[in-house]
Formats: C-alpha cells, structure tokens, sequence
C-alpha cells in the first residue's frame, strides 16, 4: 500500500462557530472553508477537555484524560505515562515526520525523544528567534498589561491566587514574519521544501488566536469593533446556573466587561484566526504547488474554543459550548464537501488517521474511526460523547460532560446539575435539569456519564 501523506494543524481558542463566519464583510477562515469543500466537515466535534495539555494529550494518543494520566495543565507529583502518541505511530510505519509550534503533550518519554523528527521548531526556537531582534515575549513590561489580577482557581479549600490572560488587546511587538505562526509557517514550508521522501507528516500547532490578544499592524483594523456582529448573550449567564459558575476562572475573568470592552477582543481574536487562517492557506498552496494536495490527508482542528463573553466567561474551562467544540475539518484522497451533524470526539481522530494510513488500530483507544462515514458521506453513528474538566490544581474545579444528538448533561459535586436542550436551546441559556418532565433523561445521563467515568478509575461521582 502506498501511504498517504499527512497534514496536520492544530489551532489555540479557536471556535467552532469561525467556520464560514463573515464579519465585516470579510470571510474569517477562507482557506479553511476551502478545505472543507474539498473534505469533510464535523459541525459537532467535541474536545475531551476544555484545558490545553489534557486536551492535546488526549487526542495525540487517542486516550481520554482519566486513562493517559493527564487531566490539568500542572500538577505537582503527577508524572506523564508511557503512552504512544500519533506521531511515534506514523515513524513506525515509515513516515518522515516533523514538528512546528507549540508542544504540550505529555507523555513518557517525551515525544522528541521517541522520535527521529527530521524538524522540531517550537517555541524555544521562536523566542530566540525574537531575541535576535531585540523582541523579549517575556519582558515583564510587555506582558504585565494581558495578565489578569490574581484570582482563585479552587472552589473548595485553600485558594491558590494565579494569574490568566487577559482581554486585553494591543500591538504585536515585531513584525508580522515575526509572529509565532509567520515562523512556525515558515518552518513547516521548509519542512516540505526539504522532504522529497514520502509518506511524510507534518504536525503544525499554530498559536492564533490564543492569548495574549497582540496583533500584528497589517491585521489590526481588519475588523472593526463597531461593527463586529457579535454573537447573542454577551454578558448573560444561563438561567437556572449552578453557584459554582460565577467563582471559576473564566467567570471572575469576565466581570465588570462592557459591550464596548468585548468587542475590542472580539476583533483581536477575529484578526488572529484570520491570521491562522492564512498560514493554513499557504501550507495548502504549498501542497498544491508541489503535486500533491490529492495524496495527502490533512486534518484541522483546535484544542478548544473560547467562552469570548457568552455566559459572561472568558477563555475555556468550561464545558459549555464555545468552549468544548471546536472547527474539525478532515479532507481524505477524493473531494466530497459532506458536513456531519451528529456529534463526534477528538478522540476519534487518532484512530481515523492511523485507519487512513492503514496501521492497526489498538483496541485500548476511546474513540472510532471517521474513515468509513468520511468516504461513503454517511452520517457518523449516533452515540454519547463524554468530557471532562479538573481545574489547574487540587482540590480542582470538577466538571464532568456527557453529549448526545440533542442534549447535554454536565454534572458538578456538590452543584447543581445542568441540563441543555441543544436543538431548542443551542446557546444553553436556560438549564432544564430541574424540570420535573426532564426527572428520567437527567437520570439515565446521569448514570451513564458515571458508568464512562467509573469505568476509568473516576471517583467524583456522589
């Protein structure tokens, strides 16, 4: 078998809705759409965990949080495991592969040293690279202004204060060729400029539009904050909310904004998905000028989205729906524009790639292969999807999700449920768990969020 080539780019606080958005007059992610055209798109694809090295952790090694160690960013004592990540599977099979942009996937041993990577560009090298043009990221007085004040990211015992990014918005301090996706597309360019050797995979983790919200000049006033149609419920948290959303972090990060202030964001964090977007399109291009844009799979998708204001929250952290679904875009060999409406993992993607690359698939993953409903354009199977939250520290901020064609079931200890009408209620304003009619849905969610859970060790369950 000849093995297809593989494109693969992961964006930062990337929302599902930035799919064939026009703002401004502008098309958001043009080359994006393209793709999709071309491929397939998943409308409901949902991240395991609204955090980024779970998440990334989980989709590289098709593991959920519970079963590959990683559930929070940082946690003292918790040590990765020795998982097989994606790219140790296709350098198995003979693939060439290399690695641009941000890293945060966490496993032992680390993936640089399970792999031959013919290129590693991260962003140690980007920072040195800024450095040699006098740009320290790391200077105190250019980040001081894009960090919140120290909030509290417990709910329960002692709080630890730590500080987040902010809504802040302002000038990247370079160039725009300086900017961590310009030199993490750059690098990926001459990655395939100096591969002649196929199967190749190329692993691109763009920052954009992940904070802080810096802007490069030539994309600063592409979208004008007056006149951003920004999305309905700014500012609004759902009605019948649990008392433990207004003290986690993306809530205390959102108190006191004004219209006026999320619009400014809103057009930072437009400007930099369009600014991903375009370094998308020249990896494209780039696969078209060399011949071989039909033999390669590419696959797009973010970590996570951002909460941008609805339900009064910035960033992630979250399981409400800007922040667990996410763009997923999948193009295999032949056109076909098909868009999937049930909902599907992270977890999937993994096995689908290893299904294309027709390497076997370990029965210890949690997710499927799309391959066979991507190629005969057949709705992917109706089934639950489950995620998870556990804050940056413990004792954490615990969420546990669980996703069905038409409802969503999240539960918290110690809370009160939440339950959404997705098809009635898309932007989850109104939680319904308390509504007598609702008594036996709440309860079979219920138990089958808990039997997932419990079946990998999970003991949050009351």
């Amino acid at each position: 078998m000849v093995r297809p080539n593989l494109l693969y780019v992961v964006t930062d606080h990337q929302r599902a809705d930035s799919l064939n958005m026009v703002q401004c007059g502008i098309e958001v992610t043009p080359n994006l759409n393209m793709l999709a055209t071309k491929g397939v798109a998943f409308e409901r694809a949902y991240n395991v965990c609204p955090l980024c090295v779970p998440a990334r952790t989980s989709f590289s090694t098709g593991l959920y949080p519970l079963k590959n160690g990683i559930t929070i960013n940082k946690r003292e004592g918790v040590e990765p495991q020795n998982h097989k990540p994606i790219h140790q599977y296709l350098s198995e099979a003979g693939y060439t592969v290399g690695h641009v942009g941000v890293h945060h996937v966490r496993v032992k041993p680390d993936i640089k040293e399970r792999v031959n990577f013919k290129t590693w560009v991260g962003v140690e090298e980007h920072d040195e690279y800024c450095l040699k043009k006098d740009i320290d990221l790391n200077a105190k007085e250019l980040r001081e202004p894009y960090l919140s004040p120290c909030l509290e990211d417990r709910e329960n015992g002692d709080p630890v204060p730590t500080r987040f990014s902010n809504t802040n918005t302002g000038p990247w301090p370079g160039e725009t060729e300086d900017y961590k996706d310009a030199f993490f597309t750059q690098a990926a360019l001459n990655f395939l400029d100096n591969t002649p050797q196929e199967p190749f995979a190329l692993f691109v983790n763009l920052w954009a539009p992940h904070p802080p919200l810096w802007v490069p000049e030539e994309y600063k006033n592409l979208f004008d904050p007056d006149k951003i149609e920004l999305p309905p419920y700014i500012g609004q948290p759902a009605s019948g909310e649990p008392i433990s959303r207004r003290k986690s972090v993306p809530a205390q990060l959102a108190e006191g904004l004004t219209e006026k202030d999320w619009r400014k964001t809103w057009s930072a964090h437009l400007a930099l998905v369009h600014l991903a977007d375009k370094c998308l399109g020249k990896m494209i291009n780039k696969l078209e000028d060399m011949n071989i844009l039909d033999s390669t799979i590419c696959v797009f998708h973010s970590d996570h989205g951002d909460h941008m204001g609805q339900h009064s929250m910035y960033q992630k952290m979250e399981m409400y729906e800007q922040a667990v679904r996410t763009p997923l875009v999948i193009k295999g060999i032949g056109d076909s524009g098909y868009r999937f409406k049930n909902p599907v993992s992270h977890l999937d993607i993994l096995p689908t790639i290893l299904d294309y690359a027709d390497i076997k698939i370990p029965n210890e993953f949690d997710g499927i292969s799309l391959k066979p409903f991507i190629e005969s354009n057949i709705e992917s199977p109706e089934r639950t999807i489950f995620g998870m939250y556990d804050g940056n520290f413990n004792p954490p901020t615990t969420r546990r999700m669980a996703v069905t064609k038409t409802h969503k079931y999240v539960y918290t200890p110690n809370d009160a449920d939440e339950l959404f009408d997705l098809t009635l209620d898309p932007n989850e304003m109104k939680n319904i768990a308390q509504y007598p009619t609702n008594k036996e849905l709440l309860k079979s969610l219920y138990e089958e969020t808990r039997a997932w859970h419990e079946a990998m060790g999970d003991n949050v369950f009351i």
